[in-house]
């Protein structure tokens, strides 16, 4: 009978620990993934811890290829780094106090895939002043938001936020380096157009140029040949005017020669008869 009593007692307390460590092999799923604590409930994937340094966050939409959907309760709670967190297209809740006491924290980007929002989420962020929404203001009425969120719910969401997955991100920052190229490449190509035409306008500005040039040259050679024939036709004429000058003088209308012969026979004359008269006297 003792033995029997043992035997059960035995069993009873190898039930009691098979039991006991139930939650230990439940908590054994969490696995950490870069700065995440993550697991697995009911086909969701939780973020349990965030353990970074980051002051700007963005949250990834995957972990280990799984998609997140669930930011779970305290999983950022007192993190004195963050300034602004993005929560990624995909997650659908956000649990109790998921944010609390994040006092440096400024602004929240939030995706329209957001439906609830739990207790104390955003409790004491004192510096949270940006709330962005990927919504209208009518999906924003929609989202159920628990009490505890004064602070969080007193500011006026900026709607339509520019939050989409990741491939469209890709796809449309794809097309935009795109555009970018085929703009570069226009860009390019205009530019090399322009800088021919201005090498050409160059060129042909410096022909222009070199033939004004020629020909300034030319008018001022055939200038100066004309100046200087006439300076030569100039110099020829004075100095025949200077001869006839002084061959003739001119405007005194007096025969020289004439005068003189005149003043010569008066004077032969005034003599003959000076000795005509003396003679007689003498003797």
């Amino acid at each position: 009978m003792k033995k029997t009593l043992r035997t059960a007692a035995a069993a009873f307390a190898s039930a009691l620990l098979l039991i006991g460590s139930l939650p230990v092999a439940a908590g054994a799923e969490a696995v950490t993934s870069g700065d995440y604590n993550y697991e697995v409930q009911g086909g969701d994937v939780v973020i349990l811890r965030y353990l970074g340094e980051d002051e700007e966050i963005v949250i990834p939409a995957k972990l280990d290829g799984k998609a997140v959907t669930v930011i779970g309760s305290r999983a950022f709670e007192m993190n004195p780094d963050i300034t602004s967190i993005e929560v990624p297209d995909g997650i659908k809740r956000i649990d109790d106090h998921a944010f609390a006491i994040d006092k440096d924290l400024e602004t929240i980007t939030l995706p329209l895939t957001v439906t609830e929002i739990g207790e104390e989420a955003f409790q004491q962020c004192e510096s949270l002043k940006n709330v962005n929404f990927a919504g209208d203001e009518s999906a924003w009425g929609s989202v159920k938001v628990a009490d505890g969120n004064e602070l969080f719910t007193a500011i006026t969401p900026s709607y339509n936020a520019a939050l989409t997955e990741q491939a469209d991100d890709d796809s449309s920052s794809s097309e935009a380096s795109s555009s970018e190229a085929s703009s570069s490449e226009a860009s390019s190509s205009e530019a090399s157009s322009s800088e021919a035409s201005s090498s050409e306008a160059s060129s042909s500005e410096a022909s222009s140029s070199e033939t004004s040039s020629s020909e300034a040259s030319s008018s001022e050679t055939s200038s100066s040949e004309t100046s200087s024939s006439e300076t030569t036709s100039s110099s020829a004429s004075s100095v025949s005017e200077t001869a006839s000058s002084e061959a003739v003088p001119q405007g005194s209308g007096v025969n020289i020669p004439v005068v003189v012969g005149g003043i010569l026979i008066g004077v032969a004359l005034l003599d003959i008869i000076y000795y005509s008269f003396k003679k007689p006297k003498e003797q």
